[in-house]
């Protein structure tokens, strides 16, 4: 019995037509579009409603606190010690309760 080789084919790169495939590109577009609308929508929702301008100094209870200590602007252990210990806590804790009733009593 004669060995068989197998037979070769070539192929002549004149006569393999490249195919241009669009349906990837135009899959990325869709992609890119639904993204881009979303974050639109997104963007458009998280946008503030009321256009007054809010600035944290007005958020702020601008009257002090009887039961704090002034605080320092040092960031030592021993200083901070200091004010930790000049605060009344009593005080503290009596304007909590007061708070908490102020609270309960309004729901």
């Amino acid at each position: 019995m004669e060995p068989t080789t197998p037979t070769e084919t070539t192929t002549n790169p004149v006569e393999m037509e490249h195919k241009a495939s669009t349906g990837p590109a135009i899959g990325i577009a869709i992609i890119v579009a639904l993204l881009a609308v979303g974050g639109y929508y997104f963007w458009s929702t998280q946008l503030p409603q009321n256009t007054s301008e809010v600035t944290p100094s007005d958020t702020l209870n601008k009257t002090a606190e009887t039961w704090q200590a002034p605080q320092g602007t040092s960031d030592t252990a021993t200083d901070i010690q200091a004010e930790v210990d000049a605060t009344d806590m009593a005080a503290f804790e009596a304007q909590m309760d007061a708070d908490m009733a102020a609270v309960s009593a309004a729901l």
